[in-house]
């Protein structure tokens, strides 16, 4: 099946979309991966993630870049916040899915392509979406991508693979969450492993909430809704600017 230059641009937009975030432990390299999401709002600027893969925020790191001998260049988050939801009526809550972090306003994140020796042949800025509470267009093809099977193959060096997942299409929302139909069958989660927390974007660019969860059974995605839950920005916002 051949792909308009249109689609092209689109799929090699959707491998920028996505940031990679590690659990460094003391000896300076991960125990754990995940993905998120890089957002410009009211004049700041935010990592979106979820909260499942980030747990309680200890030692998480943003990969930055690499830079050739010296490493890979990570950012790590002072806060991570997380929500949950409570019902008014009788006081029972649950937690929320989503996580996010400030950053600073020239944060910033490459996507680089490297040779055996570690030389950067190719890179580009990752993308940064400016914030909005998009609800899924039924009529749009949605797509995310991530970096799966990370594997640590000695002291200093760690490999991933670099996926992107296109064709999804919008089915139904759940409370705060979208659930999306993927075109093949579902791979099993072992090939979605390290994906949760990246951005799900339509062919317009824009975002509509973040990767949490998925079922074999149901051959489906799921991601928390930025539309029903970003007035956590808002809430951030307000706090902070009257601390």
């Amino acid at each position: 099946m051949s792909i308009t230059p249109e689609q092209l641009a689109w799929l090699n937009f959707v491998k920028v979309s996505s940031l990679p975030l590690r659990r460094i432990t003391a000896n300076g390299m991960p125990d754990s991966v995940a993905s998120g999401c890089i957002v410009n709002y009211c004049g700041r600027k935010f990592v979106l993630s979820v909260s499942h893969a980030t747990g309680n925020g200890d030692n998480w790191a943003a990969e930055l870049r690499h830079v050739q001998g010296r490493g890979t260049e990570i950012y790590r988050f002072g806060n991570i916040n997380f929500l949950r939801e409570y019902n008014i009526t009788d006081g029972s809550g649950q937690d929320v899915d989503f996580s996010y972090s400030q950053v600073p306003t020239d944060f910033g994140a490459w996507f680089q392509v490297l040779d055996q020796s570690g030389a950067v042949q190719s890179e580009e800025p990752r993308a940064e979406f400016a914030f909005a509470r998009h609800e899924p267009d039924p009529n749009q093809t949605f797509a995310f991508a991530g970096q799966i099977r990370t594997q640590i193959l000695s002291g200093d060096l760690l490999a991933s693979e670099m996926v992107v997942y296109p064709g999804l299409r919008y089915e139904r929302t759940d409370g705060g969450y979208h659930v999306f139909r993927l075109p093949v069958p579902h791979p099993g989660h072992d090939a979605f492993q390290g994906c949760s927390g990246a951005p799900i974007l339509d062919m317009e660019r824009r975002v509509v909430g973040l990767v949490c969860s998925g079922s074999i059974a149901d051959n489906t995605i799921t991601c928390v809704s930025l539309a029903h839950y970003g007035a956590a920005l808002d809430a951030h916002i307000l706090v902070s600017a009257e601390a």
